[in-house]
């Protein structure tokens, strides 16, 4: 009798605990044995400090990373390997005090180092110790240059002769004239030669445009047509010569002594969508400017004309009011601009 007394009261008590509402003192061990194991989980973690500052780190990370695309359009063009295999440096910075004493007359900028010309007509190299640009040719130190120029990771120099010198990066042939312009170069002088993304672009007396090293080398590629000749007619009977020229990886911008500007290359959003008074002389370009994926120029009025990709914060209300007008030099970088 007793016995099934014990089992009945078990009984009874078993379904109090489960269906009543538990009156008495909190067993701790008890209400934690009924937990869910959920919910055993979530108390745990949510005591922990460190984990929920865990979590609320990677949940801003994921937001971040697939969020912000909302509100930053994302190029899915876009690549940017302008500093690829660079060791660190801090000489980049370093622009040599006896450049800065003979007076600078000009200063250009590569991947990784710069060229600075005096007005004694003496060159000065600094920057990373890459490619073999520090290594400057011991026959220009005896001659009287008259301009200098930077590639991407070559650099140029000219003597008051006339005579071209480079030297740095060669894989594209683009630290030297190249051999299948030697004749050309021999009756139509070079009167313009400029370093460009591992390329050298250069115009000669008679206006023409020539460009070697990467893209420009091989029959196909985008640049390889060289020399390049523009005319005003669709006869090609007159010929207008070339005074300026500037390049990125896929196009090359050229300045016509008319006034009007000139496309070299592939399809892209700067050709796609150059302003056609640019091109058809209802206005004068004194300047012209290219970044990896815009353009620029300025008019005979100081005015500022940009076009290209969209985001890259380089056009429309991005350009400071100061910048649109009465514009005296252009520059562009990279990715940037300044006027």
């Amino acid at each position: 009798m007793t016995t099934l007394k014990r089992i009945l009261k078990s009984i009874v008590d078993l379904f109090k605990r489960l269906f009543l509402p538990n009156r008495g003192p909190i067993d701790v061990y008890k209400e934690e044995a009924l937990l869910s194991p959920g919910k055993v989980i979530a108390r745990r973690f949510i005591k922990n400090k460190l984990a929920v500052i865990g979590i609320i780190g990677f949940i801003a990370i994921f937001l971040f990373s697939f969020g912000l695309s909302l509100f930053v359009p994302l190029n899915l063009y876009y690549t940017n390997t302008f500093h690829r295999n660079l060791p660190p440096n801090y000489q980049y910075l370093n622009v040599p005090k006896q450049l800065i004493k003979e007076g600078i007359v000009e200063i250009e900028s590569g991947n990784a180092n710069s060229i600075g010309l005096s007005a004694d007509g003496n060159i000065f190299v600094w920057g990373a110790k890459y490619r073999g640009i520090l290594d400057v040719p011991e026959i220009i130190k005896t001659k009287n240059i008259v301009d200098v120029s930077a590639g991407s990771q070559h650099l140029i120099a000219v003597d008051d002769q006339g005579v071209v010198y480079l030297w740095g990066y060669n894989h594209q042939f683009q630290a030297q004239i190249h051999e299948r312009f030697v004749s050309n170069f021999a009756s139509d002088k070079i009167v313009f030669v400029k370093g460009g993304i591992e390329r050298t672009i250069a115009i000669t007396e008679s206006g023409a445009v020539y460009i070697w090293g990467v893209g420009a080398n091989n029959v196909g590629d985008v640049m390889n047509r060289s020399p390049y000749m523009f005319y005003e007619d669709e006869a090609k009977t007159i010929p207008i010569k070339a005074v300026d020229v500037v390049s990125n990886f896929n196009n090359a911008l050229v300045l016509l002594e008319d006034g009007t500007i000139r496309f070299i290359g592939i399809a892209s959003d700067a050709v796609l969508t150059l302003p056609p008074e640019l091109q058809d002389g209802t206005v004068e370009v004194t300047q012209i400017g290219l970044t990896i994926y815009n353009a620029f120029a300025v008019d005979s009025n100081g005015n500022l004309y940009v076009w290209g990709a969209t985001s890259f914060s380089l056009h429309g209300d991005f350009i400071p009011e100061g910048a649109k007008t009465n514009v005296k030099q252009l520059g562009v970088g990279y990715e940037h601009a300044v006027v």
